[in-house]
């Protein structure tokens, strides 16, 4: 199962017991699970420090929410380049491997 990480999460302590965050990873799980399985070989690193997979291949630094509108807006290859262009979506390594 791909990691699924949080560097801002808070002690049980300070948000209460029992409480759950939910981080940005949380939220686009499912998706990434869909397109990539449960195991992507690449590291997608959110914008509240939260992350999913490993980087096998490389990162996607998603800087800002507005890369998935993006994304989602126009699936494919435009929308990738409107979030890296905009500066919302960073690539490190070789991630097309």
């Amino acid at each position: 199962m791909a990691t699924l990480t949080s560097h801002r999460a808070e002690s049980a302590s300070r948000s209460g017991a029992g409480a759950v965050e939910r981080t940005a990873a949380a939220a686009i799980a499912p998706l990434v699970h869909a397109l990539l399985g449960e195991d992507p070989p690449i590291r997608i690193a959110l914008w509240d420090g939260s992350g999913l997979g490993e980087a096998t291949l490389g990162t996607i630094h998603v800087r800002r929410p507005e890369a998935l509108r993006r994304i989602a807006g126009a699936p494919g290859e435009l929308g990738l380049a409107r979030a890296y262009v905009s500066g919302d979506l960073d690539l490190e390594g070789d991630i097309f491997d």
